[in-house]
């Protein structure tokens, strides 16, 4: 009897990272699973600073599929961010064999999940600036990822500030003794022991008091039970956050918070979380929640204990009981142009694909090397907008792809790439079969610069990552996209959208999404 060819796809959670994550994936190895199915719906800026997250995934271990994905919401800033990330899944082809951004439909009047790629009524029907971002990259995903480089500033990003508050979470909690020190100077920057009450602080939700000396919480059915110490703490950066904590009552532990820049930013340390199963650093932003590492600690009702979190830099290092518990260091970076190249084997094009993340246009030197000719005429696919902007029932088409012809390419242009653009260059070749070039872009204070450089004419070995890269053609235009847009330097735009808001729209809107629009295939055969 013939063996069944069967493709085992295991999974890592709903986190992006952590210990369950970790665990998961470990679980995937010793099991031989051929794919680990990630999940992940992040901020924005998670998106923009993780785009190089498959740079350094294992290529002898089990392959990625996304399984789902999506920032969290359906403005051009969101498509910008996702653009970023797909550029890193396509440059990461030989390990992420498939992505898949969800959810894809959803009932305007009947929410039950928000982003959402095509939004509908009984009506009418739209797709997102999300949706056109799928689309772009499916109509261009190419066959072959060819190498390049962009030289371009990369800086770490922020360190950690901001300041702290209490939490619970379905669950009954005291806490004691709370003090910020700094780790410069050592001096007190906050201090209470709840000896006078608590008038030096303000509680949102919950229901807090003072009771025997300490601050309690006594709620077990709110979520986020939050109170904040009235004091000015846009100064704290460097500092140690120490108190006592006793659960009380309820199904979870403790939260404590820290970093807090405004009510929807800010980390907090989720002890004895997920129905007092696990603890997690948890950082959100914009309302967008992140683990970053945890371990299986859980809370005991009626056992104190001391808390302490040493906030430095970029690293945050949390005890319990005097023991290290939990440590993690951000090592993202943040750079303005994100870029990946891929060439069409059926027509010998060379597709630029380039996101300008930055509020300011970026021109760039492209420089393309290799046993290549590039024509002298391309293609420009280009989304660009305000940045808060999304479509609508009433706008449907306020920001799409626009396309539009432009002449005086070659083996070494220059292209302007609007403020908050997502840009993608098609290069004719002289052949089909070309070995594939190697594109290199430079930014500040270097223009950026693209340069092909030849590989074996069937890449087969991983893309390596690296720095984005950007390509740079000839001036486009920096306006918002639009189906009435200008036609700039190179000819008339021609829009990229739906033809009709039927609702049999939906089923071909679904279908193009399974065929290529949500899944992105692999662009490098294994090896």
């Amino acid at each position: 009897m013939a063996s069944l060819d069967i493709t085992i796809i295991s999974n890592s959670g709903q986190t992006s990272a952590g210990a369950w994550f970790d665990e998961l994936w470990d679980f995937a190895r010793d099991e031989d699973a051929d794919l680990v199915d990630e999940h992940y719906y992040n901020s924005p800026e998670w998106f923009f600073a993780n785009a190089n997250r498959y740079d350094s995934y294992d290529r002898s271990g089990p392959h990625v599929f996304i399984g789902e994905y999506a920032s969290k919401g359906n403005t051009f800033y969101n498509a910008l961010a996702e653009a970023a990330f797909m550029t890193g899944i396509e440059r990461n082809a030989d390990v992420v064999d498939l992505a898949s951004y969800a959810p894809l439909l959803a009932n305007k009047d009947y929410v039950q999940w928000a982003p959402d790629a095509i939004w509908f009524d009984n009506a009418t029907a739209y797709g997102s600036v999300n949706y056109y971002v799928q689309t772009m990259f499916a109509q261009n995903v190419g066959d072959t990822v060819v190498p390049s480089t962009v030289t371009q500033p990369v800086t770490a990003g922020e360190d950690l500030s901001g300041g702290i508050f209490l939490s619970t979470w379905l669950t009954a909690a005291a806490y004691d003794n709370v003090r910020v020190t700094s780790n410069e100077t050592g001096e007190v920057l906050f201090e209470d022991d709840f000896s006078d009450g608590a008038a030096g602080w303000a509680p949102t939700s919950g229901t807090w008091a003072v009771v025997d000396g300490e601050y309690r919480q006594t709620s077990t059915t709110v979520e986020d039970a939050r109170s904040t110490p009235r004091v000015d703490a846009s100064g704290w950066g460097s500092y140690t956050l120490e108190l006592d904590a006793r659960k009380l009552a309820g199904t979870e532990g403790f939260l404590v918070g820290y970093g807090a820049q405004d009510p929807s930013t800010y980390t907090w340390w989720n002890l004895g979380g997920w129905a007092n199963t696990r603890s997690a650093i948890q950082q959100t932003a914009s309302g967008a929640s992140v683990e970053l590492a945890g371990s299986a600690t859980t809370i005991a009702t009626g056992q104190q204990h001391s808390v302490k979190v040493v906030v430095a830099g970029r690293t945050q290092k949390l005890y319990l009981d005097d023991v290290l518990v939990t440590e993690h260091a951000d090592t993202t970076v943040q750079q303005d142009l994100y870029q990946v190249v891929t060439r069409d084997d059926a027509t010998g094009d060379l597709v630029l694909k380039v996101v300008n993340s930055t509020e300011a246009a970026i021109t760039a030197p492209v420089r393309i090397t290799g046993d290549v000719t590039i024509d002298a005429e391309a293609t420009v696919t280009e989304m660009t907008g305000d940045r808060a902007a999304q479509n609508t029932m009433a706008a449907p088409r306020r920001i799409v792809p626009v396309e539009r012809q432009i002449t005086g390419m070659g083996s070494s242009f220059s292209y302007e790439f609007p403020e908050s653009s997502i840009t993608f260059l098609r290069l004719g070749t002289d052949l089909p079969t070309v070995v594939p070039p190697v594109v290199e872009v430079p930014t500040d204070p270097v223009p950026p610069v693209l340069e092909p450089v030849p590989t074996d004419p069937v890449p087969s070995d991983p893309v390596t990552g690296g720095a984005p890269a950007a390509p740079s053609p000839a001036p486009a235009p920096s306006g918002a996209a639009d189906t009435q847009g200008d036609a700039g330097a190179g000819g008339t735009p021609k829009p990229l959208a739906m033809t009709g808001s039927e609702v049999a729209l939906l089923a071909l809107l679904a279908a193009a999404m399974v065929a290529g629009g949500s899944v992105l295939v692999r662009l490098r055969a294994r090896s």
